[in-house]
């Protein structure tokens, strides 16, 4: 079968990964401090350094209010280069607004961008107030938090928004052919699942938000798969992380059968090729590579380590 062609995600030791996901839970836990001490509506403009009323014309109850943090700049507005920055708050007209966004790396108090060029859209309504916090998903993927200013919410009830990728296609679909019966799926810890058949809710599969492997029932024949990927690899004395966002996997599945989808590695000389595999039996803990048992029906190769 061959390989698809995947361009590798940046690679991190455990170290730094540790540093992003304590950076992630201290800025929610700073954010609920902050929120437990507001009053609804917020001013928005009380503590802004700058702020600016883009239509003169359109009056601020009419606009919407976004408020722009540290970690967050905002570099473009409907196509038109801005340098929007730490305390300022925007006047916009209503509707889609279209914002480039760029994050600053928490691990140097924002003196380095962590990801740029970041694609935001959103339809907001006349009178929206919102803060554009940072945030970042299992500590990899960046997004943001619509925080609401105008009503108080919990924290998981805010608007949270996930930066679009371009979809990998990992395999062509796959036709179910009216196969009678179920088979179950083991989705290994490598993979997290944002839905399969184009079903699933991904707070309904992660109920307690960590990121674990889960057992699923689908009808037999063609089942397609779109996850984020995110594997371990240790390399020498070093553990390696490997990771992607939004691929697609479909694959025909027979009725009555187990199988576990989830991440492999296999060393070839002085390199370490991994990718995504499906095995032949339903994993216990979703890591089939570490119990080395079944068979490895199909696999597909995302990239190399050398």
């Amino acid at each position: 079968m061959p390989y698809t062609p995947y361009q590798k995600g940046s690679v991190l030791d455990n170290f730094t990964l540790g540093k992003k996901v304590v950076w992630s839970i201290l800025a929610v836990t700073a954010a609920l401090m902050l929120d437990s001490c507001m009053s609804y509506p917020v001013d928005i403009e009380r503590n802004a350094g700058e702020v600016l009323v883009w239509d003169e014309t359109l009056p601020k109850e009419q606009s919407v209010g976004l408020s722009i943090p540290q970690f967050v700049r905002v570099t473009s507005y409907n196509g038109i280069s801005v340098d929007w920055r730490t305390g300022k708050v925007v006047y916009l007209p209503p509707g889609k607004i279209n914002l480039t966004i760029t994050l600053m790396d928490r691990n140097s108090w924002g003196a380095f961008v962590w990801k740029e060029d970041l694609p935001f859209e959103w339809t907001f309504r006349a009178g929206d107030r919102y803060t554009l916090r940072d945030r970042t998903e299992w500590g990899l993927f960046p997004g943001l938090t619509l925080q609401n200013m105008n009503e108080k919410l919990a924290w998981e009830d805010q608007i949270t928004y996930r930066f679009p990728s371009p979809k990998i296609v990992l395999s062509p679909p796959v036709q179910n052919h009216g196969s009678q019966g179920s088979a179950t799926l083991v989705f290994g810890k490598s993979l997290m699942m944002r839905a399969y058949n184009d079903d699933g809710e991904q707070k309904s599969m992660y109920p307690s938000g960590v990121w674990e492997a889960i057992t699923v029932t689908v009808p037999a024949g063609g089942t397609s798969m779109n996850f984020d990927y995110c594997h371990y690899i240790q390399r020498f004395s070093t553990d390696v992380l490997v990771y992607g966002q939004n691929l697609e996997l479909n694959y025909s599945f027979e009725a009555g059968k187990e199988y576990t989808i989830a991440g492999y590695h296999k060393r070839q000389d002085s390199v370490i090729e991994y990718g995504v595999a499906i095995w032949d039996y339903a994993s216990a803990d979703g890591n089939p590579r570490v119990l080395q048992k079944g068979t490895i029906l199909a696999s597909w190769k995302l990239g190399e380590i050398k």
